[in-house]
């Protein structure tokens, strides 16, 4: 029986390889995108970036690249996107209560801000998904929004300063000046002429 040329094994294995490739193709679990029942009400510019870095996963709408669609890698990202459904989902978190809105927005900022979110394995395939310092600023504001009135400026606070200064030393130099002139403090002189009225009976009395 003739021998197989060595140099031929290497074709043959890598023959086999690409039927096993090609047939592993049509073994996919199938991945639906079901209606928008509920999808979160937010600004325009939060929704954008929620739209922007996590509807992927984390709602009905989602759209993969090409490279997603190929097996092996389809079958992460399938069972990626039905885990972040069932914990957060954009389509349909407008259902829920608004306390249990926020807590979920909270918790999704707060994965975001540490870096768990979105997942490290998806920001290598997608670098365009990771927020940017002000993308972070927006969602926090919108989740804690701060009071209404604008902060004060250097000059206000400086400006206060010198008022504040400026009434101590004129009290101050009333104060003094009232202490010379022999007048004693409101405070001190109703205190006293309480002390005085209380003690007037006894002494009226003592004298009968």
């Amino acid at each position: 029986m003739p021998k197989t040329p060595y140099f031929r094994l290497p074709l043959r294995f890598c023959g086999i390889g690409l039927l096993l490739f090609a047939g592993l193709q049509f073994v996919r679990p199938e991945l639906r995108n079901p209606p928008v029942s509920a999808e979160i009400q937010a600004p325009a510019e939060v929704k954008a970036i929620f739209k922007h870095s996590c509807y992927n996963c984390h709602s009905n709408e989602t759209e993969l690249a090409w490279f997603d669609r190929i097996v092996p890698a389809y079958w992460i990202v399938s069972r990626d996107v039905r885990r972040a459904r069932a914990h957060l989902n954009f389509s349909e978190i407008g259902a829920l209560p608004e306390e249990q809105q926020k807590l979920a927005l909270f918790d999704a900022f707060n994965q975001i801000r540490l870096g768990a979110m979105p997942l490290p394995s998806y920001r290598a395939a997608h670098p365009n998904s990771a927020l940017t310092a002000e993308q972070l600023a927006i969602l926090r504001n919108y989740l804690a929004p701060r009071s209404q009135e604008p902060p004060a400026t250097v000059s206000e606070v400086h400006a206060a300063d010198r008022e504040y200064v400026r009434w101590i030393e004129d009290n101050g130099t009333l104060y003094l000046r009232n202490i010379a002139a022999g007048q004693r403090p409101k405070n001190r002189a109703n205190e006293e002429k309480k002390h005085q009225d209380h003690g007037a009976p006894q002494a009226a009395r003592s004298c009968t």
